[in-house]
Order: structure tokens, then C-alpha cells, then sequence
């Protein structure tokens, strides 16, 4: 008995590895085709005339937006790009869907994974696939962006932003509005002139934060495992230490918050 059922053991498990190997054989021979990449580009216009908000949620690629000064519509221009097989780089690409709800107050992009197209579960495993997106937006409306993999760069807004990210970068220059930036695993760097406030955080990444002549804040900046720097710049009413710094530009309006577990804190005049 205690032989038999040694032996029905045994067979369950020779079938359970061979099963196992069987579908990893599978998967390796279709990720080890040789595949080409494949780039679409899309367009889209929407009215923001009752726009509140807009947010993108971008999990592979980049976002570039910039101020639309001429009109209250918002462009997007996507560009998708894939690795497929040699037979399918005529064919339209698949396994994907760009999501755009206008409902409400608030326009929502997003990219999904179309699970019609069998596709799903390889979409995002093979590096390059992603979608990078330029985007202009008229001034006044509230960005809330996030993204899993890729960088985000921002110029001459004037917006209030909100943005987190994990495993990139965002790159901020000239714009005008309350900004709040977190990330893990990515750096800030931002350039500005003035703002309504500043609250960035990272946990793996430095902060760069260059600011204009007539810059005003109420600085508070702190790192666990780094330094804060200044250059060229002269605070009054400051308390420092090599990991804190408390200070005063102009008039001490608004709030500016750095902070950053691993990394440093660089503040410098531009």
C-alpha cells in the first residue's frame, strides 16, 4: 500500500514538472521570437470649456505637457509603440486601448490592456513597449498625473499639479500654479519663477530645485541619507543642519517642502 502510494506520488509529480516545463517552453518560445517594433500615432482634440481637472495614468512611457494659449481645447498626441512579429508589421497594432472619458467635470487618459486581443499577459513583460504622450492644455485646469514606468516634463503651465510616480523622473520648468510632485525611485528637477506652493518628496532620488530672482517661500527641506546644498542664493531667518534646512525668501510665501529619504537637496538661483 505505503508502495502504491509512493508510486501515484511519484506520478503526480513527473506530470506536475512536466507540465511546467512544458508551459515555460511555451512561453520562451514565443518571447524568444524575434520581434520588430512597430510605432502608430494617434490625435485627439477636446473642448475643456466645463474641465476642471484632467488626468493621464501612463504605466509605460512619457508625458510631455506644455500650455495651449490659443484656444481652450486640450491636443493629445499619442504615440504607441510594440514589438510584434514579422507577419503583423502591416497589420494595425493590437493588445492595447487609449481610454479617454470626458464625463463629468474632468477629462480621464489612461492606457489599458486590451484582453480581447490574447495578448495581455506579454503587453508590457517585453522592454519597449510603451506609449509616449504630448499633450497641450489650456491655463487653469488641475493635472493629477501618474506613472509606473517613464518620465514626465512640464513647461510653461500654469496649473496646479499633482504627480506620482514610481521608477522616473519629472522635469518642471516655468510653471505657475501649486505643485506637488512624489516619487520613488526618481529624481525632481524643476526650474521656477514663482508658484502657489512646492511639496515634493522622493525616496530614492535627489531634488533640484533652481528658482527665479524674485522668488518668494517658507522653506522647509530635509534628507535621511543625503545632503542639503545652496548656491548662489542667501535666506534669512534660516536654521540648518547637514541634513535640514529652514529658511526665508522674499516675502516667506508660500510653503516650499523638499524632502527626500536617499538623495540630496540642491537649491540654487537660476
Amino acid at each position: 500500500m505505503k508502495s502504491r502510494k509512493l508510486f501515484r506520488f511519484l506520478q503526480w509529480a513527473l506530470l506536475l514538472v512536466f507540465a511546467g516545463t512544458s508551459v515555460v517552453s511555451l512561453q520562451g518560445c514565443f518571447l524568444m521570437k524575434k520581434k520588430y517594433e512597430k510605432t502608430e500615432v494617434k490625435e485627439y482634440n477636446f473642448s475643456t470649456r466645463n474641465t476642471k481637472r484632467f488626468v493621464v495614468d501612463n504605466p509605460n512611457g512619457n508625458v510631455v505637457i506644455n500650455r495651449n494659449s490659443t484656444d481652450s481645447t486640450v491636443h493629445i498626441k499619442a504615440e504607441i509603440t510594440k514589438y510584434v512579429s514579422k507577419k503583423d508589421l502591416d497589420q494595425p497594432l493590437k493588445g492595447f486601448v487609449i481610454d479617454i472619458d470626458t464625463t463629468g467635470n474632468e477629462i480621464r487618459l489612461r492606457d489599458i490592456v486590451n484582453k480581447e486581443s490574447g495578448e495581455f499577459v506579454f503587453f508590457n513583460f517585453r522592454k519597449g513597449n510603451k506609449i509616449n504622450y504630448e499633450i497641450s492644455i489650456p491655463e487653469g485646469i488641475e493635472l493629477k498625473l501618474s506613472s509606473t514606468n517613464g518620465k514626465i516634463r512640464l513647461e510653461e503651465l500654469n496649473n496646479d499639479v499633482n504627480a506620482d510616480l514610481t521608477n522616473g523622473s519629472i522635469k518642471i520648468e516655468n510653471v505657475y500654479g501649486n505643485l506637488r510632485v512624489d516619487i520613488t525611485n526618481g529624481s525632481i528637477n524643476a526650474k521656477v519663477d514663482s508658484t502657489k506652493g512646492i511639496n515634493f518628496e522622493t525616496v530614492n532620488g535627489s531634488i533640484t530645485l533652481e528658482v527665479g530672482e524674485n522668488f518668494s517661500g517658507n522653506f522647509k527641506t530635509e534628507t535621511v541619507n543625503g545632503k542639503v546644498t545652496k548656491r548662489n542664493i542667501s535666506f534669512k531667518e534660516t536654521e540648518e543642519s547637514k541634513k535640514e534646512f529652514k529658511g526665508i525668501l522674499g516675502d516667506g510665501k508660500p510653503d516650499v517642502k523638499l524632502e527626500t529619504v536617499n538623495g540630496s537637496i540642491k537649491i540654487e538661483k537660476k
